[in-house]
């Protein structure tokens, strides 16, 4: 796993590397979707990540400043999304207990940014869902995921 990204962004990243190498079709989808938008993800007390998927790889990097704890730069910035959740709830939301739409309802997953780029992000989301259902290596990555246990070394997804 790679502890600079944190448990979550250690499984984002290897996720996307399944995405790409498996669903190309999907990932390019994903990416056109979100047109050079940058999400920001916090998940309880994790590793903050920073999400962008321009260029190649790494498309998962942890949020600046979140190392030394200083501001959270950029956030909230034009053409930004931010998403929080507590680990609870992203397991939850990961395991299909409840859909996006309602998990905003009930202040479960929290989601802000301009309307254009939440909705970019609701797209790029459905997807991202797409393809993770065609790439053979994303169900056993989920499942550890899931279990607690870590991610495989990056470029190992099976």
């Amino acid at each position: 796993m790679n502890t600079e990204l944190g448990r979550f962004g250690a499984y984002l990243a290897q996720a996307l590397g399944c995405l790409c190498q498996e669903s190309p079709t999907h990932f390019a989808a994903t990416r056109r979707r979100l047109g050079g938008r940058t999400l920001m993800i916090r998940i309880a007390d994790d590793v903050p990540v920073r999400v962008s998927l321009e260029g190649n790889a790494p498309w998962v990097t942890p949020m600046p400043g979140a190392a030394s704890g200083g501001a959270r730069d950029g956030v909230g910035g034009p053409g930004q999304v931010e998403i929080a959740a507590s680990e609870r709830d992203l397991h939850a939301f990961l395991r299909g207990d409840f859909t996006i739409e309602e998990g905003l309802e009930a202040d479960r997953l929290a989601v802000r940014g301009a309307l254009d780029d939440v909705l970019a992000f609701l797209e790029a989301l459905g997807a991202w869902l797409h393809g993770a259902l065609r790439a053979p290596s994303f169900p056993p990555l989920h499942r550890r995921f899931l279990a607690g246990v870590p991610s495989a070394p990056s470029g190992d997804v099976h």
